[in-house]
């Protein structure tokens, strides 16, 4: 759900910065976005007669205000209908690339390999196991918990195999 709403706060940025052309959009407070996209989603509320604290601060009309609501629910899909699509393709799908790519320099950075990869980097699993002995019990590293680290390995080698996103992570620097 989260990333949904994230995805139609960044939509609302933009079009404002479209339609009005306002560079200082990190300035509108995250509240004013909520207030108005609560509103966007709101299939009770009209758009006649908006105010809110977002409209305010952009010095919209009422008429500009429902304006702008009305071609972010009709043409840029703002509906709680199309939000409730958008989750069960997200569920559906899985991870976005750049989530992946997120999750990729996650993995490499707790790593320690962030900067200065080579041109192959492997990724190795191990596995843990001590039963009633107090000193190879010590020897464990408890990273693993006693448990295969196999699956680790292959999980972050399919992630950072990804053409999609090796390409974010090159952008990125990585």
């Amino acid at each position: 759900r989260e990333i949904v709403a994230q995805e139609q706060r960044q939509t609302i940025r933009q079009v404002i910065a479209e339609r009005y052309g306002k560079k200082d959009l990190p300035k509108i407070p995250g509240r004013a976005i909520e207030e108005f996209l609560f509103l966007i989603l709101s299939p009770a509320h009209k758009e006649e007669d908006p105010q809110t604290s977002l409209g305010k601060l952009l010095a919209l009309t009422p008429k500009e205000e429902g304006a702008l609501i009305r071609d972010l629910r009709e043409i840029h899909h703002l509906t709680p209908r199309m939000a409730a699509n958008r989750i069960e393709e997200l569920a559906r799908v899985g991870l976005t690339p750049n989530e992946q790519a997120n999750l990729a320099e996650t993995v490499l950075t707790v790593s320690g390999l962030k900067n200065s990869l080579g041109r192959l980097v492997l990724f190795l699993g191990h596995r843990s196991r001590s039963e009633n002995n107090p000193f190879e019990s010590a020897l464990d590293c408890g990273a693993c918990g006693g448990r295969d680290g196999s699956p680790n390995a292959r999980v972050a080698a399919g992630l950072l195999n990804k053409t999609a996103v090796r390409n974010i992570l090159q952008k990125r620097g990585i």
